[in-house]
């Protein structure tokens, strides 16, 4: 017979997420999650989120920051993608568009190119036929590419500029 798992103190319980935050950024509503999770009441949650606010191991904006950096640069999403998983994770309007705000411009073209080029070679005719060039549409939305951005990229490729600069 299995027996009950012993309920963790909210003293334990602040130890395990100070250690966790200190490995990886977390934010609030993962912390709480999990919290809860653990049997945790609302007061004692309350205190441990603010105790972790106060000693700097739990902050959303750097949250979003690294959130927004890793998306980026490792997964290749886009804006609306990167906002969306922020709003799912309950991050502040503001700062999501904060964090937004630190793609710079040429990367993120350079990177929507990137991403669609890579594309290019999984679909038959891709850019020869409109049937081709809408799935290359879609798969930059779905990575949350604006679609101006995408469309202007796509005719681009579909020119024969092959160059992997930004486009205009």
């Amino acid at each position: 017979m299995k027996s009950a798992k012993k309920p963790l103190s909210p003293e334990k319980a602040l130890e395990r997420v100070q250690l966790l935050c200190s490995r990886t950024e977390q934010c609030t509503a993962d912390i709480v999650r999990k919290l809860t999770g653990w049997g945790i009441g609302h007061d004692s949650v309350e205190k441990i989120v603010a105790s972790l606010r106060r000693d700097r191991f739990l902050d959303d904006a750097r949250f979003a920051r690294a959130y927004c950096y890793d998306k980026f640069n490792f997964s290749g999403w886009g804006r609306r993608k990167i906002a969306q998983g922020l709003w799912a994770k309950r991050v502040s309007r503001e700062l999501v568009m904060s964090a937004l705000d630190e793609i710079d411009e040429v990367e993120y073209r350079k990177m929507a190119r990137l991403v669609i080029k890579s594309r290019v070679p999984l679909i038959a005719d891709a850019l020869m036929t409109r049937e081709g060039r809408n799935k290359l549409l879609r798969f930059a939305v779905g990575r949350g590419y604006e679609m101006k951005l995408a469309i202007d990229i796509i005719r681009s490729l579909a020119a024969g500029d092959d160059d992997d600069e930004g486009v205009d």
